[in-house]
Formats: C-alpha cells, structure tokens, sequence
C-alpha cells in the first residue's frame, strides 16, 4: 500500500511504556472518509460509532477508560481506587462502565496531579470504549487536559464529536 494510503498518526507524549495507544488520529488522505470536517494533519473529531468502527479498520480498539484512567497514573493523576473500598477519599469518584457484552467495570478515580504530556494533547477530548453504566446512549470520555472525566453531559453522548487514540 503507498505510504499515502495510510493512516498518519501524531504521536504526542507517548513514551514506549505507553506504546499501545496510537496517538491522536489526525487526517490523512488514507481516512478522509472518517473525518470529513478536518483539515489534512488536523485531529479527526467523530462520534462514538464511528471512532470504533475506525480503531476496528485498522486492528485495534478504542481504549477503556481503565486503560487511560491508569495511563493518566503514569503521567502523575494519584490513582485507581476499586469499588469494595468502603471510605472513599476526598477527590475521587466513581466511574461505572459497561461493554457490549454485559461486562461491568467499576473504580474510583483521581486526576489530581496529572499532568498533560502537551499542550495539543489537552486541547482534546477522547471516546473512550467504556458505555456509562446509567445510561446507554453516553460513553466516557478522557480529557486530554486535566487527565479524566468529567465535563458536560452532551460531550459523552455517543453522537457528539470527540477526538480519537486507539488501543492495539
């Protein structure tokens, strides 16, 4: 396949440690088709169904929000507290997900401490695979500025646009 026909990945901030995130997808002339409203080079902005079906064409997935949650740990955020902890510290809180086949996950979670690995990276907001346990029709999502979720409703319905990292 011509090196134009490929995906471009920027790879912001990602040690070898963290290898198995791809980057932030930007637009290329290989998948113009998934982010029409991007300039070439500029981050690609999608909804929920289809940022999986992306992360999926090129073998791989969208990551879990455990999986940036404990990404965030390496980039300073205090940490992944699991849900049989009856006392809760201050500055966590939960995230309930649920996947397509029935599998829930449950954690607290802090971001206090992250820091971003660069400006560009906390411009974007990331789909995450992770449903909201409550609600169906939003999925979590990573903000690339303070390390976790949070922020308005209407960002994590899955028909919103947010950036994407795949997971391989």
């Amino acid at each position: 396949m011509p090196a134009l026909m490929t995906s471009l990945f920027i790879l912001i901030g990602f040690s070898s440690a963290q290898a198995a995130l791809s980057g932030i997808v930007v637009k290329s002339t290989g998948n113009q088709t998934f982010c029409e409203k991007a300039e070439l080079g500029q981050p690609c902005r999608m909804n929920f169904y289809q940022a999986k079906i992306y992360c999926e064409s090129i073998d791989a997935t969208l990551p879990t929000v455990r999986e940036l949650a404990t990404w965030s740990i390496s980039h300073g955020a205090k940490g992944i507290l699991e849900t049989a902890k009856t006392v809760v510290p201050e500055g966590y809180y939960l995230v309930a997900s649920v996947y397509d086949d029935g599998t829930k996950d449950e954690f607290y979670f802090s971001h206090e401490g992250y820091q971003s690995p660069s400006a560009e990276f906390s411009k974007e907001m990331f789909w995450t695979l992770s449903t909201a346990a409550q609600n169906k029709n939003y999925a979590h999502v990573f903000y690339g500025a303070f390390g976790g979720g949070g922020g308005r409703p209407e960002e994590h319905h899955k028909n919103y646009l947010n950036s994407v990292l795949c997971s391989n």
